[in-house]
């Protein structure tokens, strides 16, 4: 079974995300914008559950 990622890089002045499959980058997930971007657009590519979600943030807040 597959299993989904989802990346998430929390800037100072925007949320950036995208998901992986098994490793692999799928570039058409990709988004970036402010938190009600986040929760209006970060879909996954199908009806899954991610295994991981992985943050990375320089944000101050």
């Amino acid at each position: 079974m597959a299993e989904f990622t989802l990346l998430i890089d929390m800037g100072n002045t925007h949320l950036k995300w995208v998901w992986a499959l098994d490793g692999v980058i799928d570039q058409a997930t990709f988004g970036r914008g402010s938190r009600d971007d986040f929760l209006a657009n970060c879909e996954p590519p199908e009806e899954v559950t991610p295994a991981r979600v992985r943050v990375s943030s320089v944000a101050n807040r």
